[in-house]
């Protein structure tokens, strides 16, 4: 146990009460002299051993302490290892009918088919008319190119005219020059634009036939013909007309019928292009909310690179913007 040797004063009046050891100083002993003052101050020196006492009972639990501050954040843990895969997702809903596809590529011409057999005789015809003021087509004369003799195409037809082609088929064209040339419907009138015309407005570039183009409303043919004068020449030369209102034609991109996107500037994967003559291109300086049109031109040796879409990259903003494509002459060489 650990003692504390403690010295202080004490006052004679407790001197009795302290059974302790007392040491006396020289100065402070009893029978010097001096005044009551003196003694009073120079007492006797107590020196006494205290024991330090035993371990105190625990105290009572102190009070909740505040809060502390929100500690720093700790070091990035590392990647967790790859979870399992999960389970396949219900079924979504069905998509929207996508947009109609662009002609595929023409086929192979088949094999020639056997001979078939001799037909029975048909029934004697009626008495023959006046073919005079008829065309030749009309009349049978000349034979080849007629309705009853239609030839293959209009290169072995020597006169310009109206004729018959395609013995398997016979449809009418127009030959000019040895070239076939299809028969279109009249001219597009301006009275008529409004209904005829596809309208949009707020539009980011498109393809027309998103707006509901075809190939049928433009070239107003049976698959058929097209196919058969497709194979049966060497080049085509197409002349349309596009009918503008709020929508120039600067940015127009063409797709063919093999696929490919031609503009008015030619490039090795395209050598063909279109060409729209400056004297006709009426778009280019056209004014808001007028009516006017471009001449587009197109001529080439592969009958594929045929206009089957059209891409409009010119937007306005929010205007109101028309556009008509009008297929006003095909021939085929």
């Amino acid at each position: 146990m650990l003692q504390n040797n403690l010295t202080f004063p004490l006052l004679p009046s407790t001197w009795h009460k302290i059974k302790s050891k007392v040491a006396w100083n020289s100065s402070t002993n009893p029978s010097d002299c001096g005044s009551k003052e003196d003694n009073a101050t120079k007492g006797p020196v107590l020196t006494t051993t205290v024991e330090k006492g035993g371990k105190g009972e625990k105290g009572e639990k102190g009070e909740k302490g505040e809060r502390g501050e929100k500690g720093e954040n700790g070091e990035k843990g590392e990647r967790g290892e790859k979870g399992s895969l999960g389970s396949r997702g219900l079924d979504g809903a069905k998509g929207d009918k996508g947009v109609m596809g662009s002609p595929g590529n023409i086929g192979l011409t088949g094999p020639k088919g056997d001979k078939g057999d001799t037909g029975e005789q048909g029934p004697k015809g009626e008495n023959g008319k006046d073919c005079e003021g008829l065309s030749a087509a009309e009349s049978g004369l000349n034979n080849v190119g007629s309705k009853s003799m239609p030839a293959y195409t209009c290169s072995s037809i020597p006169d310009d005219g109206s004729f018959y082609i395609n013995p398997s088929r016979s449809f009418e064209v127009n030959c000019e020059g040895y070239k076939t040339c299809i028969k279109l419907p009249d001219r597009l009138r301006s009275s008529n634009f409004n209904t005829s015309a596809y309208e949009f407005k707020d539009k980011k570039g498109f393809w027309l036939s998103t707006l509901g183009f075809t190939v049928k409303k433009l070239y107003d043919q049976d698959f058929s013909r097209l196919l058969y004068l497709m194979t049966k020449s060497e080049g085509f030369q197409l002349t349309m007309k596009y009918h503008c209102f709020n929508s120039p034609v600067e940015s127009l991109r063409i797709m063919t019928w093999n696929g490919n996107i031609i503009s008015n500037i030619s490039s090795p994967k395209t050598p063909i292009k279109f060409v729209i003559p400056e004297k006709s291109n009426g778009c280019k300086d056209a004014k808001k909310n007028e009516l006017k049109s471009s001449t587009i031109e197109i001529e080439s040796d592969i009958t594929s690179y045929l206009p089957v879409d059209f891409y409009l990259g010119d937007i306005i903003g929010d205007t109101i913007q028309k556009v008509y494509i009008e297929l006003t002459s095909l021939c085929f060489k």
